[in-house]
C-alpha cells in the first residue's frame, strides 16, 4: 500500500487522466488493486461530502453577511438613531445629576469645614480670654498678697521699732 500522500498523488493523476482508472491499471498494478470499484465509490462519496461541506460553508458565510447587512441597516434606521440620541441624552442628564450631587456635597463639606474653623477660632479666643482673665486674677491676688505681706512686715517693723524705742526709753529712765 502506498502512503497517504503518494496515494493522493496517484488518485489525482487518475482523475486528470480521465478518471476511468485505465491509466492507473497500466501504470501500477498495486494501485489497480488499491483502487477497487468500491474504493472509487467511496472517493466519489468523499468528494461529494467535501463539496457539500464547502457549499454549506459558503451558504453560512452568505447568511452571516446578510445578517450583518440587515443589522447595519437596522442600526442606521431613523428609529435606532433616535434611540441612540435618547440614550445619550439620558446619559448626559445622569452625568449632570452626578456632577450636581458632587458639587453640593463639596459645598456642604466646605461649609462644614468653615463652620468648624470658625468654632475652633471662637473656642481658641474664648480660651485665650479665660487664660488672660485667670492670669489677671492671679496677678491681682499676688499683688494683694504682696501688699498684705508688706503691710504685715511694716506692722512688725513698727512693733519692733516701738519695742526698741520703749527699751531705749527705759534705759534712759533707769540711768
Amino acid at each position: 500500500m502506498l502512503g497517504g500522500y503518494l496515494q493522493g498523488l496517484a488518485r489525482d493523476a487518475i482523475e486528470r487522466a480521465g478518471g476511468d482508472g485505465l491509466l492507473s491499471l497500466a501504470v501500477d498494478p498495486e494501485l489497480a488493486q488499491e483502487l477497487h470499484p468500491l474504493d472509487q465509490a467511496v472517493n466519489k462519496s468523499a468528494r461529494s461530502r467535501t463539496a457539500d461541506r464547502l457549499s454549506a460553508a459558503a451558504d453560512a458565510k452568505k447568511a452571516q453577511l446578510e445578517r450583518a447587512a440587515q443589522a447595519r441597516s437596522v442600526a442606521e434606521s431613523p428609529a435606532a438613531v433616535e434611540r441612540r440620541k435618547v440614550r445619550e441624552a439620558v446619559g448626559i442628564a445622569r452625568d449632570a445629576r452626578i456632577a450636581e450631587r458632587k458639587a453640593t456635597k463639596l459645598a456642604n463639606e466646605a461649609h462644614q469645614a468653615a463652620a468648624l474653623v470658625a468654632a475652633q477660632a471662637a473656642e481658641a479666643a474664648a480660651r485665650e480670654v479665660a487664660l488672660k482673665a485667670e492670669q489677671d486674677a492671679r496677678d491681682a491676688e499676688f499683688a494683694e498678697q504682696t501688699a498684705r505681706e508688706a503691710a504685715l512686715e511694716a506692722e512688725r517693723q513698727a512693733a519692733r521699732d516701738a519695742r526698741y524705742a520703749a527699751r531705749k526709753a527705759r534705759k534712759r529712765k533707769g540711768r
